[in-house]
This record gives C-alpha cells, sequence and structure tokens, in this order.
C-alpha cells in the first residue's frame, strides 16, 4: 500500500514499514506514526501562517480606519475652533 502526502506528492511505501510495539514513552515512533505526525504538523504550520497573514491584512485594515478616523476629527475640531473664533470676534465687534 502507498501513501502521498499532499502538496509536495511525496510518495512511500507503506508495505515495507513495520510497526514496532513499545512499552511506554521516550521509544522511537515507528514510521507510519512519525509520517502522520509529520504531515499533521505541515498543516498546522500552514495554517498558522495563513492565520498569520490574516492578521497582518486585519491590522493594517485598522491602521488605516484609525487614521482616516483621526484624520476627519483633527478637519472637524479645526473647523470648529475657527467657527468660535469667528463668532467671538464678531460678538466683540457688536460690543465695542
Amino acid at each position: 500500500m502507498a501513501r502521498v502526502q499532499q502538496g509536495n506528492l511525496k510518495i512511500i511505501d507503506t508495505s515495507k514499514l513495520t510497526k514496532q510495539n513499545f512499552s511506554g514513552g521516550g521509544g522511537p515512533m515507528d514510521p507510519v506514526t512519525q509520517y502522520q505526525f509529520e504531515l499533521y504538523k505541515k498543516d498546522v504550520e500552514n495554517s498558522f501562517t495563513k492565520i498569520d497573514s490574516h492578521l497582518t491584512v486585519i491590522e493594517n485594515k485598522i491602521d488605516t480606519e484609525v487614521s482616516k478616523a483621526l484624520e476627519k476629527q483633527t478637519k472637524w475640531l479645526v473647523g470648529s475652533i475657527l467657527v468660535i473664533t469667528g463668532i467671538a470676534l464678531t460678538v466683540i465687534k457688536l460690543f465695542m
């Protein structure tokens, strides 16, 4: 029986692999289990890479939105200060 690894298409002949019967932890893994472990390990690493790249995209979007909001807030604040100053000067001119 042959197994095919996803991705690199690594083919191994599992009929030549022998399962060893160990009586507890610490011993070497049999080849089939080691192969399955490596496949799962690669899947997990790929998942973490995808998550990390997605988080980077989200971080960039958040930075852009915060920058836009800060720019709008600054414009609003400057505009409000100008309007209040204009009103104050008008009131002062009326009473002088």
